[in-house]
């Protein structure tokens, strides 16, 4: 694209004799203005982003642009809208734009179909636990903060595994815990925040005698264990995280949790209220069985377009709604999305009762007789009231297609009238302030939102991400533990999302840590198992 002011010279001039302004150069318009010659550049552009537009002998030209941004690791194209757009390539080392994070790979990201680069781990750790570590987003800078203390007096390091707590050299230090049972065949470790030991136990044996080595006199048909034959007695080791079959067809993701294998739940939503919904485990199929009411009941068929629904023969059923106004020159019908009547005039026909066009539509409007002009009811537009208004004007974000009053949006853009806009979302660390990541796409937080701890506080379908309930199981990237997510993120019910306010005061090193049963400790933080 060629846009220019203009170039102002001293040449004087009238409008009566422009011809004195003639530059010679066929690619500028020449005009006079206000006694002085103006030469504007002309005016070259395809409305294509992806040429280069320019003139020569007073012909617009263009030409490819050429996208390329020197990047091995990058796959160039160029969009018609956009121009040039660079693609990180899948599995290369890349820059997710935070300053805080290492080792970022590009990765397909299948629910939302995009390659995104993904943060590796964060760049400031120095193993120390003495020290908080913290990392400038602007700047990058890592600061290791030790925690001071005055001379050789008693101090508290925050940490139950230590006894004995001293100042020293400005710096609050305790003696290890010891946490021995005296047995080589458990793993000895202390839990930071309640200071007890816990003896984990590396193999777990059996009584069970075996030949040799043969761990085929072991098999236990488990897939979560590994039989071993040693010494002529049985023993398994579990097959955390490794993949499996629970024989459940309506899991999926199965993976071995210690010695058990558990797959996350799949969720059938037919978006009905007259409806169960369930799933099949034999075949993995979705089941929809219509709500059995009581006989003559009073209940909801979930059709807009019916009115007094009522149970019959244990289903609910309802009366379809009239939408008739009684004029011969309109087409009468209910609108499924909203259960409004849509009366649209058939022809160009006077009602022989008005002076006013199709008699306004009715009921969309009545007639002035002392004008002969409609006024249209909200909602109505047009001379004869037969076109729909959209709310709001579609935010300005779209067009509106006036026989439905439906607002058509602009690419970008979503919702029914335009407002919402589209930004494709694994969890809420792609989405703003005050936004949530639900289906994919970035909503802003409302007051009936339900706060949760992590996901076991919502419902199957829905997960814990950034302390609220969100149903984006099918956008969510899955995950087996926190080793997959990134250094932001956790692994809950077995997809990463962003860790509450309140799970960060919660830290764990074994489940015996975490409040409910029914949670497992991942990387220091309570959650929903897989």
């Amino acid at each position: 694209m060629n846009v220019s002011t203009g170039s102002l010279f001293a040449t004087n001039c009238s409008t009566s004799n422009p011809s004195v302004c003639n530059d010679g150069d066929a690619c500028t318009v020449d005009d006079c203005a206000a006694g002085l010659c103006v030469h504007r550049p002309k005016f070259c552009d395809d409305n294509n982003a992806c040429t280069v537009d320019s003139c020569s002998n007073g012909q617009c030209i263009t030409t490819p642009k050429i996208c390329d941004d020197g990047n091995p690791n990058t796959s160039d194209s160029c969009d018609m809208a956009m121009g040039c757009v660079f693609t990180c390539i899948e599995g290369t080392s890349c820059d997710d734009g935070n300053i805080c994070t290492i080792e970022d790979k590009c990765a397909y990201i299948t629910n939302i179909n995009v390659f995104q680069c993904l943060g590796g781990k964060s760049k400031c750790n120095d193993g120390d636990s003495n020290t908080f570590d913290t990392c400038n987003i602007n700047t990058g800078e890592c600061t290791f903060a030790p925690v001071v203390c005055p001379g050789t007096t008693s101090c508290d390091d925050g940490n139950l595994c230590t006894t004995n707590d001293q100042c020293s050299s400005n710096q609050c230090k305790g003696v290890k815990k010891a946490c021995d049972d005296g047995n080589s065949s458990t793993v000895d470790t202390c839990t930071p925040t309640t200071g007890e030991c816990t003896f984990t136990l590396i193999r777990q044996g059996s009584n069970k005698s075996c030949m040799g080595t043969n761990a085929a006199d072991c098999n236990d048909s488990n897939p979560c264990t590994l039989d071993i034959c040693q010494a002529g007695l049985c023993f398994y080791d579990a097959k955390h995280n490794s993949p499996c079959d629970d024989g459940n067809s309506c899991t999926t993701a199965d993976a071995c949790f210690i010695n058990q294998c558990t797959g996350t739940q799949k969720v059938c939503d037919d978006q009905k209220t007259n409806t169960t919904d369930s799933c099949n485990a034999t075949t993995g199929e979705c089941v929809f069985t219509p709500i059995v009411c009581q006989e003559g009941s009073s209940c909801d068929d979930g059709n807009l377009c019916t009115i007094n629904d009522l149970c019959s023969n244990s289903l609910c059923a309802g009366t379809s709604k009239i939408c008739d106004d009684g004029n011969p020159n309109t087409k009468d019908e209910c609108t499924q999305s909203t259960g409004e009547c849509l009366n649209t005039p058939v022809g160009n026909s006077n009602d022989n009762n008005s002076t006013c066009l199709n008699n306004c539509s009715r009921p969309n409007g009545r007639c002035n007789k002392r004008t002969n002009t409609c006024i249209c009811k909200p909602t109505f537009t047009g001379e004869d009231c037969s076109q729909r208004e959209c709310p709001r004007n579609c935010s300005g974000n779209g067009t509106c297609e006036n026989k439905t009053g439906r607002c058509l949006c602009n690419p970008g853009f979503t919702g029914k009238i335009c407002s919402i806009q589209k930004v494709s979302c694994a969890n809420a660390l792609g989405c703003g302030k005050k936004q949530l990541c639900e289906r994919g796409r970035c909503l802003l937080i409302s007051g009936d939102r339900l706060d949760c701890i992590n996901s076991n506080e919502c419902s199957n379908n829905e997960l814990c991400d950034a302390g609220y309930c969100v149903k984006n199981l099918s956008f969510a990237i899955k995950c087996l533990n926190s080793s997959k997510c990134r250094s932001t993120e956790i692994c809950d019910k077995g997809f990463c999302v962003v860790p509450s306010d309140a799970i960060r005061e919660v830290k764990c090193s074994t489940p015996d840590d975490c409040f409910s049963d029914n949670e497992i400790c991942d990387n220091g933080f309570c959650v929903a198992p897989p």
